[in-house]
């Protein structure tokens, strides 16, 4: 239970948004992965990867075009069983680079965290040898996210849950799952 509703989280991870005071280059950045994303909900990934490997190309350091090519490789993952792991793997190449060009950017961990964890969900599921290694790398991407903003109440949440739920040989430890109830009581939702 616990995978499956945390792998339906992941597959609805977080958008962008321009933060005030972005530069003209980051908004032009931004610019191109708003038209992928707009491509890739018109079902056009294929154009959407395209325009945002040319922006990559152009400017190895588009931390944006970078997270939006992670997401838009999730999203094609998702859509191909078949191709799944292999994916996933495109996906967190991308996610990687957007957090080395970017690493005060809270979103990134917080989505490197959707991506490792459906990597982790065969391992969780089958309950393989590797299991907790991988528990651990969801955990630590979003424990890294929680560095950058302390009270982002969604990652506190995953990790309530992950800890919370998961057997200790998984990689669950339940006074860590109440340390992060206990913070992310009284912050407001949505933060």
């Amino acid at each position: 239970r616990i995978a499956a509703t945390l792998v339906l989280g992941a597959a609805l991870a977080p958008g962008l948004s321009a933060p005030a005071g972005a530069g003209q280059g980051e908004m032009e950045s931004r610019t191109v992965a708003a038209d992928a994303y707009k491509l890739r909900m018109q079902g056009k990934v294929d154009d959407a990867r395209a325009l945002l490997e040319k922006a990559i190309r152009d400017n190895p350091r588009d931390a944006a075009a970078e997270y939006e090519l992670a997401r838009t490789s999730f999203h094609m993952a998702l859509g191909d069983p078949k191709r799944l792991e292999e994916g996933l793997g495109v996906a967190q190449q991308s996610i990687a680079r957007a957090r080395e060009i970017d690493p005060t950017n809270v979103i990134y961990p917080f989505f490197e965290g959707h991506i490792a964890l459906l990597q982790a969900y065969p391992s969780l599921m089958q309950n393989r040898p590797d299991t907790r290694e991988k528990v651990a790398r969801v955990c630590a991407a979003f424990e890294s996210a929680l560095k950058l903003k302390p009270d982002y109440r969604q990652a506190m949440l995953y990790l309530v849950e992950i800890y919370g739920t998961l057997p200790e040989d998984q990689g669950g430890d339940k006074s860590k799952a109440e340390k992060y109830a206990s913070q992310s009581e009284g912050i407001a939702i949505g933060r």
